[in-house]
C-alpha cells in the first residue's frame, strides 16, 4: 500500500540558499521519499510547502497537494498549480479546500490546509520545527494519535535572522553620485523575498536549491530587469490596486535617509540598486512625476490619474522621494543605451555590471 509522508517545517528566516540546513535536509528527505517510492503531502502559499513542491516536481516524486480554494475556481486553482510547479498531472493528486464553513481570515485557512497535510500522511518527516510553534503542536498530536514519525533529518530549529539591513554612510558617498544631481528618474530595487513577477514559483525555489548565495538579491534583481528588458508594474501600496512601476528623480544622495529597513514590510524601502534613465527622456516615454496629496481619491474622474496620486506620509515625508511612476509593466528597450545608467554599492559590481551589459555603472561607495 503506498504511503502518504508529511515533511513538516516551521517557518524559516528570509533568503534561504541551498547550504541552509533545513533546505538541505529537505532536499535529502524529498529524494528518501522518491527512493521508498511514498507519496508526499505538500501544499503551496508558504515558503516552506512551496520548496517542497518543487523538490517534488524536481525530483518527480508523486504528490498530494492541498491546497486553499477559498473564493476560486476550483478548475482554473488546479491548472495554476500545475504550471507555476511545473507538475506532472499523472504524478499529482489536488485537494482543494473550499468548504462553505472555511474561515475568511487567512491565518485561520493556513492552519486548516496545515492540519489536512498532516492529517492525510502516514507517516511525520520533521525537519526543522519551532518548538512552541503550531507545527510542534500538530506533531505532537500526530505522534499521540499513533502516526509513525521518522526523525532522521530533523536538524535544530533556527530562529529568525536579524533584518537584512544596511546602511551608507555620507561620508563612504563615491562624489561621482553626487555629481548625478536630478538628471535622472531612477528605478530603485531591492532584494525580492518571493519570485520575481514574470518568474514562477517553481524556478523561484530550484534556483534556491542549487545556490550557494540568494539567488534574488537586490543585485540580481537589477540584473533581472537589464537582461529581460522589463520593469514590472506592482500594484502594491499603489491607489486603487493599479498596477504601476515606480521612480525617483530626487539626487541619489538625498535618498540615502530613505534606504532603511521597514520592519513592518520585512524588507528594505528600496537599497542602492536602481536603472536611471535620463529625465526628458523618460519624460517622453511616458514617466509622469506624482502628486501629493493628503488623502488618495477612492474613485478617478475624468480628468483624474488616480495611480499618480501619493499621500505624503506621516512618519516619514515620501514628498523628499520626487517620485515619478508609469501605468503597467516599462520597457527599457524603448530606450537608446546612451540614455540608462545603473547604480550599484560596490566597486567590484559596478565593473561586473559594465562587463556584462556595456552600460555607464556609478558604485554608491568608492
Amino acid at each position: 500500500m503506498e504511503r502518504n509522508v508529511a515533511i513538516l517545517l516551521s517557518r524559516q528566516p528570509l533568503c534561504p540558499t541551498g547550504n541552509s540546513p533545513w533546505v538541505r535536509q529537505s532536499a535529502l528527505a524529498v529524494r528518501w521519499v522518491k527512493e521508498n517510492s511514498y507519496r508526499l503531502v505538500s501544499s503551496a502559499d508558504m515558503q516552506t510547502w512551496e520548496l517542497l513542491t518543487t523538490l517534488g516536481s524536481i525530483h518527480q516524486v508523486p504528490l498530494r497537494l492541498i491546497i486553499d480554494g477559498h473564493n476560486t475556481d476550483v478548475n482554473s486553482l488546479s491548472t495554476s498549480v500545475i504550471s507555476r510547479f511545473d507538475l506532472q498531472s499523472d504524478l499529482t493528486v489536488l485537494d482543494v479546500l473550499c468548504d462553505v464553513n472555511t474561515p475568511r481570515a487567512k491565518a485561520l485557512r493556513m492552519n486548516n490546509r496545515d492540519k489536512a497535510v498532516v492529517d492525510a500522511a502516514d507517516l511525520i518527516v520533521p525537519i526543522s520545527i519551532s518548538p512552541d510553534g503550531d507545527m510542534a503542536k500538530l506533531l505532537e498530536k500526530a505522534a499521540a494519535l499513533g502516526k509513525e514519525v521518522c526523525r532522521d533529518f530533523e536538524v535544530p530549529y533556527s530562529f529568525r535572522e536579524n533584518p537584512i539591513a544596511y546602511r551608507i554612510s555620507p561620508d563612504e558617498l563615491n562624489p561621482t553620485v553626487r555629481s548625478i544631481a536630478d538628471r535622472y528618474v531612477t528605478h530603485w530595487t531591492r532584494c525580492c523575498h518571493t519570485h520575481w513577477p514574470d518568474e514562477r514559483p517553481f524556478d523561484y525555489y530550484r534556483d534556491i536549491a542549487n545556490s550557494e548565495e540568494y539567488p534574488r538579491s537586490a543585485i540580481e534583481t537589477l540584473k533581472h530587469i537589464v537582461v529581460t528588458g522589463f520593469i514590472r508594474g506592482s500594484t502594491r501600496h499603489m491607489p486603487a490596486n493599479l498596477p504601476c512601476v515606480s521612480f525617483s528623480n530626487a539626487p541619489p544622495e538625498e535618498l540615502l535617509p530613505l534606504m532603511r529597513w521597514r520592519a513592518r514590510y520585512r524588507q528594505m524601502s528600496f537599497e542602492p540598486y536602481g536603472v536611471g534613465i535620463r529625465r526628458d527622456v523618460a519624460l517622453r516615454a511616458g514617466i509622469e512625476p506624482v502628486q501629493y496629496v493628503e488623502r488618495v481619491e477612492r474613485k478617478s474622474g475624468a480628468d483624474t490619474k488616480l495611480w499618480l496620486q501619493q499621500t505624503r506620509g506621516r512618519k516619514t515625508d515620501w514628498r523628499r522621494e520626487k517620485e515619478y511612476r508609469h501605468r503597467g509593466d516599462f520597457t527599457l528597450k524603448q530606450i537608446a543605451p546612451d540614455d540608462l545608467i545603473l547604480f550599484c554599492r560596490t566597486t567590484k559590481e559596478a565593473e561586473r555590471l559594465r562587463q556584462s551589459f556595456g552600460l555607464k555603472v556609478i558604485p554608491f561607495v568608492a
